[in-house]
């Protein structure tokens, strides 16, 4: 329990000073991040012996595509640094056309669907960090602190009061009860962020901004789970002792960043 603890503590740490050292500290922080949970998605790939994924060429085109988000949303360049990750699409599929043990499509579409459900979430983030322009950390701040404080809850109120399964087929320990309790404290949590930061949004904007990245974050977390679930294995990694890998902590984050984008993008 005190390695967990231990390894938590230093994952919100990096995360958290990252965040605090300016654009180029979320910079460099969270391109690591994209290649370390895009080689652990194609670990999980090749676990499954069938999907023998290009790690290479898919590592390439995540950290182009993320850079790219980063370097866009900071005003740095236009549209057109996009143009050589459609490039890496062409490509991925062109090598499949030579491929001589193909039998369908799938190593194209989970290579395809590693940029998509990885990278351009991981990418998204930029634009909170950028949001509506300049560096602001934030929300990023406060959308990591919802992410923590709903899986926080989410678990002590599930093991305290769980009693009915959310979705037992996909990951069997979650309740209703635990989603309740990771919803309500989050929003509260909302409620502090606007009483400290009320320039940044307003009050309920901050609740609102809460909640969406709680209910986005559940999902995202309900999908790793049926990821693995359906490649027969338990974590994504060992890279975080008592966590398992980088992909089982950021699960969450993969589906609450282009949520809250939305959610920002209708709200202004």
């Amino acid at each position: 329990m005190w390695l967990r603890a231990l390894t938590g503590g230093l994952y919100v740490a990096l995360i958290v000073a990252s965040l605090l050292l300016g654009p180029f500290g979320f910079g460099l922080c969270f391109a690591l991040l994209t290649g370390l949970c895009l080689h652990e998605f194609c670990s999980l790939c090749r676990h499954h012996g069938s999907l023998p994924v290009n790690e290479p060429l898919s590592l390439l085109g995540g950290l182009w595509l993320f850079m790219s988000g980063w370097l866009y949303f900071s005003g740095t360049v236009g549209a057109a640094i996009l143009a050589p990750w459609l490039l890496f699409l062409l490509l991925a599929a062109t090598l499949e056309i030579f491929n001589n043990h193909l039998k369908d499509l799938g190593t194209l579409a989970y290579t395809l669907l590693g940029q998509l459900y990885v990278a351009l979430p991981l990418a998204m983030l930029s634009r909170l960090a950028f949001f509506p322009e300049g560096y602001s950390w934030h929300l990023l701040l406060g959308f990591f602190i919802f992410l923590w404080t709903s899986d926080t809850f989410a678990y002590l109120c599930g093991r305290l009061l769980g009693r009915h399964k959310l979705l037992e087929r996909v990951s069997p320990k979650k309740t209703w009860e635990g989603l309740a309790g990771g919803l309500l404290f989050t929003v509260v949590a909302g409620w502090v962020m606007g009483r400290f930061f009320p320039e940044v949004l307003s009050q309920w904007a901050w609740m609102g901004f809460a909640l969406v990245t709680a209910v986005a974050g559940v999902l995202g977390d309900l999908f790793e789970s049926l990821f693995k679930r359906t490649l027969g294995v338990k974590d994504s990694g060992h890279i975080l002792p008592g966590h398992g890998g980088m992909l089982d902590r950021l699960d969450s984050c993969l589906f609450a960043a282009p949520a809250c984008v939305i959610y920002l993008l209708l709200l202004f």
